[in-house]
């Protein structure tokens, strides 16, 4: 695939080494936000991830024709396998300055930035989040939270009566500073495991073809002993996963367990967005969702050509493409989701059929 860059590489070192039996897709075809070219199943909520549709689509016909019971996944290694980098904060916090900032000198020295960021970012923003209260930190964040900031803040389609009605302004700085509570650590983790819970994509392609998707990081006997493992242990200043690294040796390419950064796949989400623009207006367009008031419709139009040209940086794009989770969400009103999984289809054994419901946004009208 000429859009993972180097990544391709590494893949076929663990392929030439005969360690997998390999089914390569053709990920570059799998466009973010390609749900209009066929029909949509049913949505009990709306589902952020829907942008994925494709991808998650095609890889749950392929697990399908290869006759996988099993689909596991890396979910969860974040939160169990490595630090949270939040040991200067935890310095702060406990009043040993000198040693927090040694702490950050060595992170800084390890990715190449100035010390000053990293203590600001790692230790000085997160301690003040866990004593704050959030209204005054809310009042802060333009000047001074600058990375909480940045989770906090709200999308400009949002109309400003229903953030007042909704309290959105305090809830959204309420969440943004939830990972930043003491113990530092501990609290970071769980808080990411909360937000690890849940999958449509599993259940709508993989349930009703018999297969079961596993994430093995989040195993709950895994956590709790990652949880007690010192910090030292899995992660230090230029060597990230440092268990994993040590558990894959012989396992894997050391040209995979040495590296040191991943690449990023985004060209797939602003590619997608550009090819899908048209549609995405016209469902924009039809949607009665903005008869609610919400959501100014004008504003997000805007913002949708503008993200699709290249202008704004992630959240903004996970903003745009959970907004338009929920305008097809909403656009599915009033047709009865009726999803009957049997027994075995359930617990992922062998049962290949399922009763299915779908909805095309071409015949939106007609449903």
């Amino acid at each position: 695939s000429r859009l993972l860059a180097g990544e391709r590489k590494l893949m076929q070192e663990v392929v030439d080494g005969g360690r997998m039996d390999a089914r390569l897709l053709p990920g570059d075809d799998a466009l973010h936000f390609g749900w209009f070219d066929g029909e949509l199943p049913l949505m009990d909520e709306p589902y952020a991830g829907l942008f994925e549709f494709a991808s998650q689509s095609m890889m749950g016909r392929a697990a399908a024709d290869a006759g996988v019971d099993v689909l596991l996944t890396g979910v969860g290694i974040e939160h169990s396998l490595e630090s949270t980098r939040l040991e200067i904060a935890e310095q702060l916090r406990n009043g040993t300055t000198v040693a927090a900032w040694s702490t950050a000198r060595r992170w800084a020295g390890a990715a190449n930035v100035r010390t000053c960021s990293v203590f600001l970012q790692q230790g000085l923003i997160p301690a003040l989040a866990s004593i704050l209260p959030c209204q005054l930190a809310r009042s802060w964040m333009p000047r001074c939270f600058s990375d909480i900031a940045r989770r906090a803040k709200l999308p400009v389609w949002i109309s400003p009566e229903f953030l007042n009605r909704a309290r959105m302004r305090t809830l959204a700085a309420q969440a943004a500073i939830a990972p930043f509570r003491t113990p530092f650590e501990e609290n970071y983790t769980q808080f990411g495991l909360h937000t690890s819970t849940g999958n449509w994509g599993a259940w709508t392609f993989l349930v009703p073809e018999g297969i079961r998707l596993s994430h093995p990081f989040l195993d709950t006997d895994l956590v709790r002993f990652c949880l007690g493992i010192p910090r030292h242990y899995k992660e230090g200043p230029g060597c990230r996963k440092r268990l994993l690294r040590e558990a894959m040796q012989g396992r894997l390419p050391e040209s995979i367990r040495q590296r040191r950064y991943k690449r990023g796949f985004n060209d797939v989400f602003w590619r997608g967005l550009s090819q899908q623009l048209p549609r995405l207006k016209q469902l924009i367009a039809r949607s009665s969702l903005f008869e609610t008031g919400w959501i100014n419709k004008e504003r997000l139009e805007s913002s949708l050509e503008s993200v699709a040209m290249g202008v704004g940086d992630t959240p903004a794009g996970g903003r745009l493409a959970s907004t338009l989770a929920l305008i097809a969400w909403h656009e599915q009103h009033g047709i009865r989701c009726d999803l009957h999984v049997g027994r075995e289809s359930a617990e992922g054994i062998g049962h290949r059929s399922r009763r299915r419901r779908f909805w095309s946004p071409a015949n939106a009208d007609e449903s």
